[in-house]
């Protein structure tokens, strides 16, 4: 699952691992005046909504607490991502 996200002020290094509510996370920051900076993360099933608005929810709160952390302006969208078959090993 893919999360876009505008900051408007940039962090330390271009990617971060992290979980945060039991959830794992990747964090890139991309070149801002070309795209926007991602949180990346992997559903299961790419048709469990319950389990994507999960996912959403707990980025855009964790998106929020940096934005308070650094002082700075944060816009959340959801980007999609790349669907697996189901017998993907």
């Amino acid at each position: 699952m893919h999360i876009g996200f505008d900051n408007s002020s940039r962090i330390w290094k271009d990617v971060y691992y992290f979980e945060y509510k039991s959830i794992r996370y990747k964090l890139i920051q991309n070149n801002i005046r070309k795209w926007c900076d991602v949180l990346l993360t992997i559903i299961p099933n790419d048709k469990d909504t319950k389990a994507m608005d999960y996912a959403y929810m707990n980025a855009s709160e964790f998106l929020s607490a940096l934005s308070w952390e650094n002082n700075s302006q944060v816009k959340v969208r959801n980007l999609g991502g790349a669907g697996i078959p189901d017998n993907f090993k």
